[in-house]
Order: C-alpha cells, then sequence, then structure tokens
C-alpha cells in the first residue's frame, strides 16, 4: 500500500457517534465489502450494495455519502485490523529486535496473503483512487511508521540497533521496504517465495543491528 502524492483529500470516512455500529450500519459495510470484491470498485453499485445488505437506499445515505465513502470505510476497516494484528505480534515477539522485526514482516505478509479480499479491493486504480481522494492510506502508513520507529527506539536504548544512523532515517528505509513487498503480496494474491522473505529480512536486520546484537543473533 504505497503513499501516493495526494492532489486533494475529503474527510476522513465519518461513523455514527461514539463509532458504535448498529445492525444495518454492519450490514451494508458487509455487503459492500463482497460487492466490491466481486465486482471491483468500478462496476459496483449502490443498488449492489443496499440490495446485498437487505436495507433501503435511504438508510444507506443516512450512513454514507456514496459509493466512494462506504469503500472508503470498507479499506479503512481492513487497514485497522492490519496494524492491530502487526501490534499483537510484535507485542509478543521473543528476541528483542531482531524478533520484533522478524514478527512484523513475517506477520504482515501472511495477513495480506490470507486476505484474498484486500487482493480484490486494492488493485492499483484503487489504491491510487484513496491515496488522491482521501488519508485513508496515509493514516495506515503513519501507523505502520510508528510500530517500526517503536521497535527501533528500543533497540537503539537496548543497543541492538545502530546508534551511527539517524532513527527517523532507518524509520523511512524499514517501512519503505515493508511497504514495497506487502504490497507486492496485496496486488498479486500470491505469497511470496520462501528464500525471498528470508533475504529481505537478512538484508533488513544487517542494516539496521548493531555489530554486537548481530553476533549475538547468529549464536
Amino acid at each position: 500500500m504505497r503513499h501516493l502524492a495526494r492532489s486533494r483529500r475529503n474527510d476522513r470516512p465519518r461513523t455514527p457517534p461514539g463509532s458504535v455500529f448498529d445492525e444495518g450500519h454492519r450490514r451494508i459495510l458487509s455487503a459492500a465489502a463482497e460487492a466490491f470484491g466481486q465486482l471491483g470498485y468500478q462496476k459496483t453499485t449502490i443498488q449492489d450494495i443496499v440490495a446485498g445488505a437487505g436495507v433501503s437506499r435511504p438508510l444507506f445515505y443516512r450512513r454514507f455519502r456514496d459509493k466512494q465513502h462506504v469503500f472508503e470505510v470498507v479499506v479503512d476497516q481492513l487497514i485497522t485490523e492490519w496494524n492491530e494484528t502487526l501490534v499483537d505480534a510484535v507485542s509478543r515477539a521473543p528476541g528483542g529486535t531482531a524478533g520484533a522485526l522478524r514478527a512484523l514482516h513475517e506477520v504482515s505478509l501472511e495477513f495480506g496473503r490470507a486476505r484474498p479480499l484486500l487482493h480484490r479491493l486494492l488493485t492499483r486504480d484503487t489504491q491510487l483512487l484513496l491515496s488522491t481522494q482521501t488519508d485513508v492510506i496515509e493514516r495506515g502508513t503513519e501507523a505502520l511508521r510508528g510500530v517500526i520507529e517503536q521497535i527501533l527506539r528500543r533497540g537503539v536504548d537496548s543497543g541492538e540497533v545502530r546508534a551511527d544512523l539517524e532513527l527517523a532515517h532507518m524509520v523511512d528505509f524499514l517501512t519503505e521496504i515493508h511497504l514495497a513487498y506487502t504490497d507486492r503480496v496485496v496486488i498479486s494474491g500470491a505469497p511470496l517465495a520462501p528464500s525471498l522473505v528470508r533475504g529481505v529480512l537478512a538484508c533488513t536486520l544487517r542494516g539496521v543491528l548493531s555489530g554486537s546484537a548481530g553476533r549475538r543473533r547468529n549464536r
């Protein structure tokens, strides 16, 4: 999910007060996700969504502005779930900085591979739409960046991460590498070769870990 330059931005997806989704709201989102996944964004109509949800068009328009708005909310929920999954995996990963980065890399790729809906929703065209019209993709990217920054800050404090490079530069590098390979999985809908996953991770760790941490990891 690469962050592309945005020409303009609409308001963030609206949710009911307190983010409490009523049954109609949930049914619309479920039907929208299924319709977008089966038909694609361009071919999906509001009628497809309300028919699948079993709700009226007036109810739809009380919850969402238009087709693009409900699409944004569907994708936003998937990206939120993705980041929550990463935070949980990183928090439970053994092995210090190397273990946390390994968990981040492997769990994220598996998340994308195991959810075909991501492949069907986040095509090149719809990523461009989201990036130029909303901040959904940007917020997901910033959440990922925050997770990586926390990992590296802890690593710097413990002496596991190199202190001769700017932390912000390492965060940016790891975020872009991670997004590039995750994007490949999501767009292709196929997993990466295990050897490639291991190789990318090894290169990543070699770039950010201190010499002593690398020697401990290889023992």
